[in-house]
């Protein structure tokens, strides 16, 4: 079959491969962003130590701030793995997503109560 142009309808393997093609685009490109603000919140609680007490506890504030850029440099080498599942990951069917979010949303808020 063709188009009315004249070239060949694109394939299901070809759409699927233009897809992945797009998805993978976009995960470098919020990989980059990602990790590019992680990083500049990870140097500036770094670097910025104006706090004299954090929880108000006194002279804790270099401690957790160190806690907090350890956090922020797991997450920055998290980033990559997370966008990879996003982009090559199967997503599950829309009823399966839909109970576990029912499910855990009456876990949470039965838990909420006491």
């Amino acid at each position: 079959m063709t188009t009315p142009d004249g070239l060949p309808e694109p394939t299901t393997k070809a759409e699927g491969l233009a897809y992945l093609w797009w998805r993978a685009f976009a995960g470098c490109f919020g990989i980059q962003l990602g990790q590019a603000l992680v990083l500049a919140m990870a140097v500036r609680v770094f670097f910025q130590a104006d706090r004299a007490n954090v929880l108000g506890l006194a002279g804790s504030a270099h401690l957790v701030d160190l806690i907090v850029v350890g956090c922020l440099l797991w997450m920055l080498l998290r980033i990559p793995v997370w966008v990879s599942r996003l982009v090559f990951g199967r997503r599950g069917s829309t009823l399966v997503r839909l109970a576990k979010s029912y499910f855990i949303y009456r876990g949470v808020r039965s838990w909420g109560r006491g």
